[in-house]
């Protein structure tokens, strides 16, 4: 009975040892695969942390714009869309691969996108945009609230203000044209302003501008200013079909200016310097190369004007042998460009705009009497709508003084503003002086730069003074007569792409 009991405990001291031995088998190896794995996560984290970390930095946009959908990338890494989910006219959910042939069924125009990039994808078939999925497994569904307002756009939509329209007809814009004067100390008369005929012209010419026509491109509008007796090559001359030739070695010996709009040459002439003109530009014969250049233009013109010196050695004249528009760089926006240089360059011992002629010593220093002011009244500002505006203006400067600020005061050129046309006044305006202005170019050679301005303007309010509609307005001047050998200088002023931004009032 006692040997059965010591059996029998014999085997239950057997079982719980082996139970405990399992046990502890089991607990090691659990140890061991779990010391394992902290070692491994220890060792390498980065491939984990950076996916966690570029799925936290991805945040996309999508919404509906006028060319179809737009996808934002607004996060902070790459995206790559792979599909796109598209729903079909009958409501029906479809998974398609980003196609960028014309023959997919939504095409998108880039499918890597940078962060702050932007990508346009356009369906056919009346297909909807619903969600994208990328490369690394991220879906992005599109708002249904969000709606073509609120589009993030690469620009700041803007409103053209300086359009071809208005560069061809901008007398139509220049507030009382009639009675804007410039003064010059070699006046200035009309000697003949003739329309659609044709013109041919062999001159002397001491400044060259030629810019494509703001009506076509196929057009030229061109300035010519210069003198008439120069060398041998005296006989400078004007011709137009509807009359006899002008001699402008007698009747401009001391300066001439001659405006030309929507000039073709087609089976013509049209040289400066004996080189062929295929390009816009401004060729600035005296500055850059101390004598003036012969040019030699036939073909037909919408308008031909032609002012030389008068018998009055100091006088006033419209402003129309002083201003040219059209495209100067090519870039589709026609330039408005005030001009009042003529011949060379000067400094603060002597007068900027004197040549020595064979008629003698011609000094021309124009000056505007009051401002040139384009009222731009295509674009109606309602001051109950709006309580700000932003203008911004693509502009390019030159002026013919050597010696800059010690020649010149400081003066306004350009100003910019809200304009009551009622009152005929600013409301609001900025400006640009000339200190400013003249550290974008340099004297001689000539050279200049475009840059950018803008300028935010407050729209009075209707408590201010009361409900009325307002305008932008831009003066340009040049405030430079002459004082002794100081404050002579002329200047070459271009503004292009003047646009507008209005922000509305809460």
């Amino acid at each position: 009975m006692r040997t059965r009991s010591r059996s029998r405990l014999r085997r239950g001291v057997g079982a719980a040892a082996g139970a405990v031995l399992a046990i502890a088998i089991v607990v090691a190896a659990a140890l061991y695969v779990y010391s394992s794995s902290l070692r491994l996560a220890s060792m390498s984290p980065e491939p984990v942390l950076r996916v966690l970390d570029e799925h936290l930095s991805q945040r996309v946009s999508i919404g509906p714009s006028a060319f179809g959908y737009y996808v934002l990338n607004s996060g902070s890494s790459p995206i790559s869309v792979e599909y796109l989910v598209l729903r079909d006219p009958r409501g029906s959910i479809t998974l398609v691969r980003t196609g960028r042939g014309s023959d997919s069924a939504c095409v998108a125009e880039e499918t890597v996108i940078p962060p702050g990039g932007l990508s346009t994808v356009r369906c056919g078939g009346g297909l909807a945009l619903v969600a994208i999925v990328t490369s690394g497994g991220g879906v992005f569904v599109r708002d249904p609230r969000l709606t073509a307002p609120y589009l993030v756009q690469r620009a700041v939509p803007q409103r053209p203000l300086l359009t071809p329209e208005v560069a061809s007809a901008l007398e139509q814009y220049v507030e009382r044209i009639s009675e804007v004067r410039v003064s010059s100390s070699l006046g200035l008369v009309k000697a003949l302003d003739d329309r659609g005929a044709s013109v041919s012209i062999e001159a002397n010419a001491s400044l060259v501008v030629v810019l494509r026509s703001p009506s076509s491109p196929n057009l030229w509008s061109v300035l010519i200013a210069g003198y008439g007796a120069y060398g041998v090559r005296s006989n400078s001359r004007v011709e137009t079909g509807s009359g006899s030739p002008l001699n402008l070695s007698r009747a401009g010996a001391l300066r001439f200016r001659i405006k030309i709009e929507n000039l073709s040459v087609d089976g013509g002439t049209f040289r400066v310097g004996g080189s062929d003109v295929s390009s816009p530009g401004v060729f600035p014969c005296v500055v850059n190369r101390g004598r003036q250049c012969w040019v030699s233009l036939s073909g037909t013109a919408g308008r031909v004007a032609v002012y030389v010196n008068g018998t009055s050695s100091s006088a006033s004249v419209d402003p129309y042998p002083y201003y040219v528009t059209g495209d100067l760089d090519g870039n589709g926006y026609p330039e408005f460009l005030f001009i009042t240089q003529d011949f060379g360059v000067g400094d603060r011992t002597r007068v900027n705009d004197r040549e020595a002629t064979r008629a003698g010593t011609a000094i021309v220093a124009d000056s505007t009497v009051e401002p040139l002011r384009i009222v731009f009244t295509d674009a109606p500002i309602n001051n109950t709508r709006y309580a700000v505006a932003v203008v911004s203006m693509r502009i390019m400067f030159w002026d013919s003084s050597l010696d800059d600020v010690s020649d010149n005061d400081n003066r306004i050129v350009v100003r910019v503003g809200v304009y009551d046309a009622e009152g005929s006044g600013y409301v609001y305006s900025v400006s640009l002086s000339y200190y400013e202005l003249c550290r974008y170019r340099t004297v001689s050679p000539m050279t200049f730069s475009y840059v950018i301005k803008d300028f935010i303007l407050y729209i009075p309010s209707p408590e201010e003074v009361g409900s009325k509609i307002f305008f932008v307005a831009i003066d340009v001047t040049d405030p430079y007569g002459v004082e002794g050998t100081r404050n002579d200088t002329e200047v070459i002023l271009g503004i292009e792409y003047i646009a507008l931004v209005l922000g509305a009032r809460i």
